[in-house]
């Protein structure tokens, strides 16, 4: 799996080989903008049909998905009543031999652009080149781009017939990306029919419609979404920490949706994230939508060994205790939450330097020692990868000395109130909540529906909106 990509220019100024969480310097950079190439916000550029431009409905191209594995199998049949609402892609048609464009192609990103998608995955299998003015399916004509992702590219467009903005995400060509994007179109219709039929909101991206289009590349299967705010990773970038309280309606809505994706569908959506999470309403900060479920998958259907960006991976993908379940998500929820209280991610972990022994695996798990203790010795035994990390017995790790918190001491708690200024009954109260999201054992961890019943989202009252 290439999960480094993404880390290296997150480093700041840590520490090297075990940072101790409760004493390193906290002044690391932030992320970069999430890959984009859109014009400057306009006046009433917001949400809803005026959309924004700041909207990437495709996975950060500066932070590596996850390598994940693509398996065939059978899909599961769409019922009737949703089949003539949102029919299965038909078998592609074959690729014609590069037909010229509508209108002249946008020229690839100059080399050294690092916020543009690669130039050299304009090639067979990869990106569709698309033009400001192109119209697809006869109906949305390109405005300007949105985002772009290691799948796929998005670009706001005009739909000519409702005269309202959608955002449009158009895959990759290749084999394996069309089968992620006929995936996620087979979830979100489930989703979609599931929530009419509770009667209630899934708070997750409204996918509108979907075709094929030719190009000289390949066939690229397009989605077309209902255009969405900005990231919670742009909020993050241009503010810091979010408020209490508007951290606390964030974490309701997302739960809230993820127990219906987890009891309702079967779902995991194995990539929660700020870049994932986007506003659906005006400020102040509260109704989010989830997006980008081209890594989801069915809990009895999964394939993945690999999972999740590395700052919100959950233990059991670190040590690989696959098939995962949907505690997994639990765990990237709490990272999420502490990132929004604080504007910092919650783990780092380091990439070893030529000759040192750890690895960046290795790195997290200490990071995770020293705020949570040590892992539990089952967790270990079951491991097929604990002979890499651990001394024999499973106690200690192997090429990293680190000291779990001291007994009585919550580690959590200790770091908002001590790195991050929060007022002590403050602190202690989020780290309770942040414990139970963040228990090593799967089984321990609380579920996104019961996490909804914690005090400290309790005491913000009415949260979801």
């Amino acid at each position: 799996m290439d999960e480094d990509l993404e880390d290296d220019e997150r480093r700041g100024c840590l520490g090297r080989v075990a940072p101790l969480l409760l004493c390193r310097c906290l002044c690391r950079a932030r992320r970069r903008p999430v890959g984009q190439a859109s014009p400057p916000p306009r006046a009433g550029d917001a949400y809803g049909d005026d959309g924004t431009t700041q909207n990437p409905m495709a996975n950060d191209g500066l932070i590596a998905r996850p390598s994940v594995e693509i398996v065939e199998q059978p899909r599961r049949p769409f019922e009737q009543d949703e089949a003539a609402e949102t029919a299965p892609l038909a078998a592609p048609p074959p690729a014609p031999p590069a037909p010229p464009p509508a209108s002249p192609p946008s020229p690839p990103p100059p080399p050294g652009d690092e916020e543009a998608e690669p130039a050299e995955d304009y090639a067979p299998g990869g990106y569709h080149p698309v033009a400001l003015g192109d119209v697809y399916d006869e109906r949305y004509e390109v405005q300007h781009k949105l985002g772009w992702g290691v799948y796929s590219t998005v670009w706001c467009c005009r739909d000519r017939r409702s005269r309202r903005r959608v955002a449009l995400k158009i895959q990759k060509a290749a084999p394996e990306y069309t089968a992620s994007a006929v995936t996620e179109i087979e979830i979100l219709t489930h989703i979609r029919r599931r929530a009419r039929e509770a009667r209630r909101a899934s708070h997750v991206v409204e996918l509108l419609e979907h075709f094929y289009v030719a190009g000289p590349h390949g066939n690229h299967v397009c989605m077309v979404f209902e255009l969405l705010g900005r990231t919670l990773l742009h909020e993050i970038q241009d503010r810091g920490a979010l408020e209490v309280s508007e951290t606390k309606r964030c974490a309701a809505c997302l739960l809230e949706c993820l127990a219906f994706v987890h009891d309702e569908v079967g779902v995991l959506h194995t990539d929660v994230k700020p870049e994932n999470v986007l506003l659906a309403g005006p400020a102040p900060v509260g109704r989010v939508k989830l997006v980008d479920l081209g890594t989801a998958f069915y809990v009895g259907r999964q394939g993945a060994r690999d999972i999740q960006t590395r700052e919100y991976r959950c233990p059991e993908g670190v040590l690989g205790l696959w098939p995962f379940g949907p505690a997994a998500d639990v765990w990237s929820v709490g990272c999420l939450v502490f990132e929004l209280l604080t504007g910092e991610t919650l783990f780092d972990p380091q990439s070893p330097r030529p000759g040192e022994p750890f690895s960046k695996d290795e790195s997290h798990l200490a990071q995770a020692v020293e705020l949570l203790g040590p892992v539990p010795a089952e967790l270990v035994r079951r491991s097929p990868r604990a002979a890499r990390w651990f001394r024999g017995d499973g106690s200690a790790l192997r090429n990293i000395a680190i000291a779990p918190p001291p007994p009585g001491v919550d580690a959590i708690a200790r770091v908002l109130e001590e790195n991050f200024a929060f007022a002590r009954r403050d602190a202690r109260d989020a780290a309770d909540f942040l414990r139970a999201l963040l228990r090593y054992e799967p089984d321990a961890r609380v579920s996104a529906r019961r996490a909804l019943d914690l005090p400290w989202l309790a005491d913000g009252g009415d949260l979801v909106l």
